[in-house]
């Protein structure tokens, strides 16, 4: 399978532990499409919006096979921020790395899959969340407590016959918990980074140049400081309502069955803009403008990783609000996160989705939509799954086929 990625990084083979022949293929970038023998050492610079990586073997006698991808956790060491793929039996170790800069906003973490008849999603610890699909009525007649909270935030659910809104198939049903928001994650200050990441694009050395890409950005690091989290109606709610959510919380919590990893899940990442009666304090609407930023994919853990910079023109803020969506057939949403406020610049985002919302629609590493206009086959295929120009005897070779896209933050097309 491919592993999705996002503007420009340096590949660099880390350990190559196998006599079986090993490759990288980087496909759907600007710079640095092909494949790449996997000896000690070998290394290349890719740019691009997004893009995808695959690391594949050939036993003998047999055409090239995709390996197994592993996603490793993101760390900064010396300027760089890194992090690895490893495929198989740790057969070949991949270095991903780029110099760490304040233009960059890395979300990573695990999803995993949590049984259906939990009441609150076990992922969230900011916010009280109640996946769809939300009946009122009955929650409210199985949890009394609810009752009060829900007339207060969300009067319009509680309505005889409520008007059925398109939003509500994916909007969660936000509370607030009344406790402090915890900080999180890193937050990084450098000097601008577009000069400098486009001198690292062009050169020869790459070791050199990217050295030099760390003295000039001349990066700090500090742990984020002040947490954020969303109001959600938090000032309408009296405390003793408070204390009762908390109750009902804890004992759902207590109940919840064991959360297991998603492989090959498709997940987009939306950057969220927060509506005036949201910036106030008021309950979430979902309602507030969206902008597609891109995808990722799980590897067989049910790791990702995400990158948003501003080196391709995402949106110039230093902490967004994001929102996070599983995606089916079609790049049809069949879940989707309540907003990660003011996330930054590297943060560990571990999703929970509920079960009955992944498993008829789950996309496997291996699968193919047999739809040949459907995006989704361009994304988890197209994107890594054609046979690289400098490649004659692939038998992972398709038809090269455009798919347009017009969404978010970027246009263009995949090549299928």
């Amino acid at each position: 399978m491919a592993i999705i990625m996002h503007g420009s990084w340096t590949l660099r083979v880390s350990a190559h532990n196998s006599a079986i022949a090993q490759r990288f293929v980087v496909s759907g970038a600007e710079t640095g499409n092909g494949s790449h023998d996997a000896s000690d050492g070998t290394a290349v610079h890719v740019t691009g919006r997004q893009w995808s990586v695959r690391m594949q073997h050939r036993p003998a006698g047999q055409s090239w096979q995709d390996s197994r991808p592993r996603i490793g956790y993101p760390w900064i060491a010396a300027g760089l921020l890194r992090f690895e793929l490893r495929a198989g039996d740790d057969e070949l170790v991949l270095g991903c790395s780029l110099p760490a800069s304040s233009d960059d906003t890395i979300v990573y973490g695990n999803a995993r899959a949590y049984p259906g008849s939990s009441l609150f999603n076990p992922g969230r610890n900011d916010l009280i969340v109640i996946d769809p699909p939300v009946a009122a009525h009955e929650l409210c007649r199985r949890f009394p407590a609810l009752y009060p909270v829900i007339e207060k935030l969300y009067p319009e659910r509680l309505r005889r016959f409520p008007r059925p809104e398109p939003q509500d198939e994916l909007r969660p049903l936000v509370l607030p918990t009344g406790l402090p928001a915890q900080a999180q994650g890193l937050l990084l200050h450098s000097q601008p980074a577009a000069r400098v990441l486009a001198a690292l694009a062009s050169a020869g050395d790459l070791d050199r140049a990217q050295a030099e890409a760390v003295a000039a950005l001349a990066t700090t690091v500090e742990r984020s400081a002040g947490a954020s989290t969303l109001g959600a109606g938090l000032g309408r709610l009296r405390r003793a309502e408070l204390e009762a959510l908390a109750e009902l919380r804890d004992a759902g919590l207590r109940t919840a069955g064991e959360a297991r990893p998603t492989s090959g899940l498709l997940l987009r990442i939306q950057h969220y803009q927060r509506s005036d009666v949201e910036m106030l304090g008021g309950p979430y609407s979902g309602s507030g403008e969206r902008e597609n930023l891109g995808f990722a994919i799980t590897d067989e853990q049910g790791r990702y990783l995400f990158r948003l910079s501003r080196e391709h023109g995402a949106p110039g803020v230093g902490r967004p609000d994001l929102i996070l969506q599983s995606l089916g057939n079609g790049l049809t949403p069949t879940w989707e996160s309540a907003p990660y406020s003011q996330v930054p610049n590297l943060q560990r985002i571990d999703l929970c989705i509920p079960n009955p919302s992944l498993q008829p629609k789950r996309l496997r590493p291996d699968h193919r939509v047999g739809q040949r206009g459907d995006e989704l086959a361009a994304v988890e295929r197209g994107l890594g799954g054609r046979a690289p120009a400098n490649d004659a005897d692939s038998h992972a070779a398709a038809r090269p086929r455009l798919v347009s896209r017009t969404e978010g933050s970027w246009r263009g097309g995949l090549r299928v």
